[in-house]
């Protein structure tokens, strides 16, 4: 793939180098990627982070100051924006077919793994949202792969079902209008107040001119469906699984989460509830104590592939 790159030095211990790569539409996708002053020698952890619905990577610095804190020179982290969100090109939080985002996903993937020789490194994904779902949808597609790939995947409030979802008899009528209509944008109906408890993050939603205040009626109708095709996979995943679940999420289902979770193997899967946070648990007021047992769980349950 074809690179634009430019390195910045990112305190003592990283530096970031920023990337644009073409898509598996060979559209230009914005990718940064977290690495060691030190070099790779020491590294023994490679995470892949995918994000969200209309939000981009930008949005969970928290997140990755925390890890490159912990871990210093045994992590590298990647991630980028997905198609039509943040710096990436494509239409605003719209796309014609949710396999483009997991297409994507994958390229990313490939493109990314600066240790391909390494045998006793562990790649983790870590997902948010409908990050989660693109990730799940990934890994069902492409099982023998990923499986044989990563060493375990890490959920946030995963987009199993949608908390609005959409009668059935309306997403058959939807998918059945042209496709100007399909393109219509519909307005969100929470602002970040709603999605976190952390007032400053809230702002932060609101006035990010990179975060989308819509998503178009394809894209929905497109998370409905790919949501209730991957509910029926969970005994494919064949990983260690840890689901970090919301009490107060109101954008999934934390219940259908649950139980899509108790479907794979149980010695596989972890499930940590967070009582009185909402959507964002990476942004929350309590977002250390979750860190804290992200990183535990990295390092007592994944495994050498």
């Amino acid at each position: 793939m074809d690179h634009q790159v430019e390195y910045r030095k990112t305190g003592k211990y990283f530096d970031e180098q920023i990337c644009n790569f073409k898509s598996s539409k060979d559209r230009t996708l914005y990718a940064k990627h977290f690495i060691p002053s030190s070099g790779l020698s020491k590294v023994k952890y490679h995470i892949f982070f995918v994000h969200g619905a209309i939000e981009h990577v930008g949005r969970h610095e928290a997140l990755f100051d925390f890890l490159k804190s912990k871990f210093r020179n045994e992590v590298v982290i990647s991630a980028y924006d997905q198609v039509g969100h943040g710096k990436s090109t494509g239409v605003r939080a719209s796309v014609d077919d949710f396999n483009e985002y997991c297409d994507d996903f994958l390229a990313f993937v490939n493109d990314s793994d600066f240790l391909e020789n390494r045998d006793n490194i562990k790649r983790v994904i870590i997902a948010h949202s409908m990050g989660g779902l693109v990730a799940l949808n990934s890994i069902f597609q492409n099982k023998q792969k990923f499986n044989k790939y990563f060493s375990g995947f890490i959920f946030s409030n995963p987009c199993i079902k949608p908390v609005m979802n959409l009668p059935k008899f309306s997403v058959d009528m939807i998918e059945n209008l042209p496709d100007n209509l399909l393109k219509v944008r519909l307005p969100l109906i929470h602002h970040g107040s709603g999605l976190c408890n952390d007032k400053q993050k809230a702002i932060e939603f609101d006035t990010d001119p990179l975060i989308s205040k819509f998503i178009s009626l394809k894209l929905g109708v497109e998370i409905a469906n790919t949501a209730k095709r991957v509910r029926s996979y969970s005994y494919y995943l064949d990983r260690p699984c840890l689901f970090m679940l919301s009490d107060g999420d109101y954008i999934c289902d934390a219940e259908m989460t649950k139980l899509f979770a108790q479907g794979a193997d149980k010695h596989l899967v972890t499930i940590k509830e967070y009582k009185n946070c909402k959507h964002e648990l990476f942004n929350e007021i309590i977002r250390e104590e979750v860190f804290d047992d992200l990183s535990k769980w990295l390092k007592l349950r994944t495994v050498h592939v």
